[in-house]
């Protein structure tokens, strides 16, 4: 039986060899020319902009150790993500694992 992990690799990689093949750039061609996603991308832009901002910077200090990355609040579980309740305080974080992290956002947790 697949882990969770196990199955969120194998879904990401569906999802990146449709993105790459023919139809996958024609459904995603097509779809840009929508008001949808021209409404919505006009919207998040700005604060896609913010959150990679303060996501590169977190991952940076990361990766030079001066934070060190935590266990699952929740779980404990290792390699666990990490989550920003407001971005204009970019170091208060909290860490959870992918399962927990999707519950906190779908407000199960």
């Amino acid at each position: 039986m697949q882990t969770t992990e196990e199955k969120i690799k194998v879904h990401r990689d569906a999802q990146r060899r449709y993105k790459l093949s023919q139809a996958g750039k024609e459904a995603e061609l097509k779809y840009r020319q929508t008001p949808k996603y021209k409404i919505s991308a006009g919207k998040s832009s700005i604060k896609c902009k913010e959150k990679w901002g303060i996501w590169n910077m977190v991952n940076r200090v990361i990766k030079s150790g001066i934070i060190l990355r935590h266990n699952c609040e929740i779980c404990g579980k290792e390699q666990a993500l990490a989550h920003h309740d407001d971005y204009a305080d970019p170091f208060n974080i909290r860490w959870f694992c992918v399962k927990h992290h999707s519950q906190y956002h779908k407000n199960l947790i």
